[in-house]
C-alpha cells in the first residue's frame, strides 16, 4: 500500500534525495530549479563514509583531550585551534566522499568529483552514452573492464560521469547502474521534449 506523498517525511540528508520538490505545482510551467541528486550513495560509499565518520569521532575525542591537559587559557586556545584544523579536514573530507555523484535540474547536470564539480547547461548536451572501456574499481582503484555513462556535449567535449559498473555506488549493483544511467537520459530527453515547441 502507498502512502499519501503528503504524508511521506523527506529525508534527513538533502543528500539522499533523489526527488523532485514535493510540493511544486503540477502544470508544464514549473521548473525544477533544486539540484536532484539522480542515485542515492551504495553500499560501498556509505561504508566509506560510516569508517570517516568514526574517525572523525575519534578525531574529535583527541582534540578535546589535547585541549583538556593544556595549562593556561592561552595554551587552550591555541591547542584548540591547532586541533580544530585535523577535525575539519576529517569532516570536510566524509562530505566530499558522500556528495559524490550525479545531479540534475531543469537546466543543468552536475557531475560532483571528489574535489571538483562539473556542470554543464542540457541545452548543450547532445548525447548520453554508456561506454565499454576500462573504469576504476570503487572509483579510486586499479582499472578494470566495466562501462561509464558519458554526457557528450555540444562542443565534442564529454563529462564522465561516477556512474560506472564498477564504482563505489553500484559495484556488484547491476539494477542500480542501469536506474542511474536511465535517470540521466530520462533527464536529457525530458529537457529537449520541453525546449521543442
Amino acid at each position: 500500500m502507498s502512502r499519501d506523498p503528503k504524508q511521506q517525511k523527506p529525508p534527513l540528508f538533502r543528500v539522499f534525495d533523489r526527488d523532485p520538490d514535493r510540493h511544486r505545482p503540477l502544470d508544464g510551467d514549473y521548473v525544477q530549479t533544486r539540484p536532484v541528486r539522480l542515485h542515492r550513495p551504495g553500499p560501498w560509499r556509505v561504508a566509506v563514509v560510516v569508517v570517516l565518520a568514526v574517525l572523525a569521532a575519534w578525531v574529535g575525542l583527541a582534540a578535546v583531550l589535547a585541549v583538556s591537559v593544556a595549562q593556561g587559557l592561552v595554551a587552550k586556545l591555541v591547542v584548540g585551534a591547532i586541533a580544530m584544523v585535523p577535525v575539519l579536514l576529517v569532516y570536510w573530507f566524509t562530505a566530499r566522499v558522500l556528495s559524490v555523484g550525479v545531479y540534475a535540474t531543469d537546466v543543468a547536470v552536475r557531475q560532483n568529483h571528489l574535489l571538483t564539480a562539473v556542470e554543464s547547461d542540457w541545452a548543450d548536451v547532445v548525447d548520453v552514452r554508456r561506454v565499454a572501456g576500462r573504469v576504476r574499481l570503487l572509483g579510486v582503484g586499479p582499472k578494470v573492464a566495466g562501462e561509464q555513462v558519458f554526457v557528450v556535449l555540444r562542443d565534442g567535449s564529454d563529462i564522465a560521469t561516477s556512474i560506472t559498473t564498477h564504482g563505489a555506488d553500484f559495484l556488484l549493483r547491476p539494477e542500480s547502474y542501469d536506474q542511474a544511467a536511465l535517470a540521466v537520459e530520462h533527464w536529457w530527453t525530458g529537457t529537449q521534449r520541453r525546449s521543442t515547441p
